[in-house]
């Protein structure tokens, strides 16, 4: 502010005085706050703190410090604005990889859903087991594998329909039966002794069967 020339004097303050430095004074003066917020003209925000010198003596000195308040934040604001555009750029990053691993557990579950309708009409299926590098949705794709494999087997040696109705009414597995009256037919296959004294047996239970 008295970088220019003067004339031999200093200037006065209200001369130089483009922050509006003078309020804040005739505040200090009024009611005593030695630290205190104020805006200029432009309405920029300042902090100014005064402090008298004790040891002045007649010149009654004081000390004033002001400063604009953007300039104390102004490292935390870019410091601020840097770390929230590598915030963005690290969720952008991360986008595509989320998307990725979205898609692979999904894939995998659809496999196991269509899998499992597929027991659950009794369809054959070729395919192999679901894997995943998720633990769990591996082990879930080896137990539908395995319940695959005892429903097949299952049905083999038990009518499809009577095994449906097993897995429809809830029905448990048990030994025993239940009284009904039934009318059974008895018949022979004619020459069926010297049929399978010739046979292989193989043969034989494919005959039979």
């Amino acid at each position: 502010m008295i970088g220019r020339e003067v004339s031999g004097t200093i200037p006065r303050l209200r001369e130089t005085d483009m922050a509006g430095v003078l309020k804040a004074i005739r505040v200090w003066r009024a009611n005593g706050s030695p630290e205190q917020l104020f805006k200029d003209p432009d309405g920029r925000l300042y902090a100014a703190a005064f402090q008298t010198i004790p040891k002045s003596g007649p010149a009654n000195l004081r000390v004033a410090v002001v400063a604009p308040v953007d300039e104390f934040f102004a490292s935390i604001l870019s410091e601020r604005r840097r770390l929230f555009a590598v915030t963005l750029g690290f969720v952008a990053l991360m986008v595509p990889i989320v998307f990725l691993i979205g898609s692979l557990l999904s894939r995998s579950l659809r496999g196991l859903a269509g899998e499992t309708d597929r027991i659950q009409r009794f369809e054959p299926s070729s395919a192999p087991p679901v894997r995943s590098v998720i633990r769990e949705i591996d082990e879930l794709g080896r137990s539908v594998s395995t319940m695959r494999t005892v429903t097949e087997t299952f049905s083999h040696f038990v009518p499809r329909r009577l095994v449906e109705k097993l897995i429809e009414t809830g029905t448990p597995l048990q030994l025993g039966g239940t009284r009904r009256e039934v009318t059974l037919l008895f018949s022979d296959v004619v020459n069926f002794t010297e049929i399978t004294e010739k046979a292989d047996p193989a043969q034989v239970m494919m005959y039979t069967s």
